[in-house]
């Protein structure tokens, strides 16, 4: 029922969040069927968000790959500095860290994908991530969406992820 809830597009966005919520407490794989169609949405960013958000908690690093995979791409799709470093929090906490997948996002062809990892890697990395980290200073690629700063590219946020490690 609260799946069914939170899912409800008749239901107040309020009533939407405390549901999806519940939901993350419980914990329970039998909800992560009815997660992946909103994850891959391209249009519904605030249900992306709170589906991909309880598909990282709810499955961890066995569904990390498949869900980096599934974030909607193309020109009209945007993401929210804050939709991301949701996900990057959500990866910071499983245990053991999923390395091999973050790093391997580095060199994505996905710029989401890439500051995912970059926000990751400057909460979780260490001395070590510097130069697999630096490799991204010159990204040109522009974040769409609300919320970047002006003139804001992946490089950039390569540079703040640096910042933040080596604090």
């Amino acid at each position: 029922p609260l799946l069914a809830l939170a899912l409800d597009p008749k239901a107040p966005a309020q009533v939407q969040d405390y549901a999806f919520d519940r939901v993350g407490d419980i914990r329970s794989p039998l909800a992560l069927p009815r997660m992946w169609p909103l994850v891959q949405d391209a249009q519904k960013q605030r249900l992306r968000w709170r589906a991909g958000e309880l598909v990282l908690t709810i499955g961890g690093s066995a569904v990390l790959g498949e869900f980096l995979a599934k974030l909607p791409g193309g020109g009209d799709v945007v993401y929210e500095p804050e939709e991301l470093e949701g996900y990057a929090v959500r990866i910071g906490q499983m245990t053991p860290l999923p390395t091999a997948v973050v790093g391997g996002q580095l060199a994505s062809p996905n710029w989401w994908n890439r500051v995912i990892a970059l926000n990751v890697y400057e909460r979780k990395g260490t001395l070590a991530d510097v130069p697999a980290i630096s490799r991204l200073i010159d990204d040109s690629a522009p974040p769409k969406g609300k919320n970047w700063e002006p003139g804001m590219t992946v490089g950039k946020v390569a540079k703040h992820s640096l910042d933040g490690l080596r604090e």
